[in-house]
């Protein structure tokens, strides 16, 4: 079951930033499809809000153990200090983006680490591997992690935004 966030009034139980009516009409808009069964959108988005949380973002949860990555006190985008108690729309877009891209699978990979591997797409959906080998199963969605990369952390990790926060 989705958890939506409420920005106003944040909560560690929350594990998405959109309904699945509102992302449905979401998708529409930016051109993407959800799959039209209900349970399996729900788990893209599901997995999508996770693909968004699993990023380093700059500021901090306005709760201790907060359900979501947004929203966020002390976050500057273009050197304005942005509300901690809205949730950016980019942060929706792109969970519904990732939703898409899981489709009716999934946003990460089991496989084991075998052959070197340098890319891998299928459809739109791309990998593109470290020097010298395959990744952790980890797979970047373009499109999300660029509309998110204002709001990240300056340091390295994985898909350039960051899965941690170097120091």
């Amino acid at each position: 079951m989705l958890i939506v966030q409420d920005p106003t009034n944040p909560t560690t139980d929350a594990n998405s930033y959109v309904s699945l009516a509102d992302a449905r009409t979401r998708a529409l808009f930016l051109n993407v499809a959800l799959p039209t069964d209900d349970d399996k959108a729900t788990a893209g988005l599901f997995q999508g809000a996770q693909y968004v949380d699993s990023k380093c973002y700059n500021g901090t949860p306005v709760i201790e153990f907060q359900g979501t990555a947004m929203p966020r006190n002390d976050l500057y985008i273009g050197g304005s200090l942005y509300p901690s108690d809205q949730i950016p729309q980019d942060f929706i877009d792109a969970q519904i983006l990732a939703a898409a891209e899981a489709g009716e699978g999934s946003l990460w990979s089991s496989e084991s680490v075998g052959s070197n591997v340098k890319a891998e797409s299928v459809g739109s959906l791309s990998v593109e591997y470290f020097a010298g080998g395959q990744g952790s199963g980890f797979i970047k969605v373009g499109r999300a992690d660029s509309i998110l990369s204002k709001y990240a952390c300056s340091g390295f990790g994985v898909g350039g935004l960051g899965l941690f926060k170097v120091i």
